[in-house]
């Protein structure tokens, strides 16, 4: 996926928007790199994210993303937006904040606090 240039971005974009406004499922994967893309770009993520979020994801938990920068971010943006774009929290909840206390474990020091969540806290709780 590295090889890729812009322009063959541009046509997988084109591929995913395609399939979004046909009510197709997006291959998450792809979805994922599409991101992945944007980030190493410099250019903004949130949208994208939350589009991926609306999607609802079958195991956020459980992906590997191959860059830890863009993990961490891809968490925190999931934590930002999570409350804004999914209606019945606690699957995909669950599953970010699984994936919150595995990065947690295996970055000591560079925790996500995820404390000013209520809906992942409470999530957590019940």
């Amino acid at each position: 996926m590295t090889k890729l240039t812009s322009e063959h971005w541009k046509f997988i974009y084109d591929i995913i928007t395609i399939q979004l406004f046909k009510k197709q499922q997006v291959f998450f994967p792809m979805f994922v790199e599409y991101i992945k893309f944007l980030y190493l770009q410099n250019k903004p993520i949130d949208n994208s994210v939350g589009t991926l979020l609306k999607e609802q994801p079958t195991n956020l938990s459980n992906f590997e993303y191959k860059n830890e920068k863009f993990q961490k971010a891809m968490l925190q943006v999931y934590i930002k937006l999570l409350p804004e774009v999914y209606d019945e929290k606690d699957i995909l909840t669950f599953q970010v904040a699984l994936s919150v206390i595995k990065w947690n474990q295996k970055h000591p020091k560079e925790k996500i606090c995820i404390s000013s969540q209520k809906e992942i806290l409470s999530t957590i709780k019940n």
